[in-house]
């Protein structure tokens, strides 16, 4: 079981790495529409900024851009297998 665990926290932690560079894109996005975020408050603004970038890309083409299911799927995702870590862990312990 302790292999299990392992291989759902490295998932975990490549699923929120994988949110954080969509995270950045979308910052990088605003930064070129002039909507700028401060580097040392990114963490802060991580979420503020993609509904922004949902807003702004559904008003220009209708739906929201393909960095904010990136970044939704992979947030959702390092969450979901952290959790599953964590009862694997504390279960089977």
């Amino acid at each position: 079981m302790h292999n299990l665990f392992y291989i759902l926290a490295i998932a975990a932690i490549c699923a929120a790495i994988w949110g954080t560079v969509a995270s950045i894109l979308i910052m990088n996005f605003l930064d070129k529409r002039g909507i700028k975020t401060p580097f040392w408050l990114f963490r802060l603004y991580v979420f503020r900024n993609i509904v922004r970038y949902k807003k702004i890309t559904s008003e220009e083409s209708g739906r929201p851009g393909e960095l904010y299911y990136h970044s939704a799927c992979a947030f959702n995702a390092a969450l979901v297998l952290a959790l599953a870590a964590l009862a694997v862990r504390f279960v089977f312990g």
